[in-house]
């Protein structure tokens, strides 16, 4: 799976990749900024699932393996 940057990049990234969706593994990541990878990866048509939050992680409510849809 590659790992890229910039959500503003995805449209290359798609392309390049021929990607279906994206994984966001970036549990730190603040609402802001996982609602713009979520934004822009539903306006290019691609599926979009997210690893669980440090305070999900750090409640035990979620585990790190457990990847989910949003």
């Amino acid at each position: 799976i590659p790992v890229v940057g910039h959500h503003d990049l995805l449209d290359e990234y798609k392309e390049k990749y021929q990607l279906e969706g994206i994984v966001i593994a970036t549990p730190s990541a603040t609402q802001k900024i996982v609602n713009q990878w979520i934004e822009k990866a539903r306006s290019l048509g691609l599926m979009a699932e997210i690893v669980p939050s440090l305070a999900e992680l750090a409640s035990g409510t979620m585990k790190p393996t457990r990847v989910r849809p949003v």
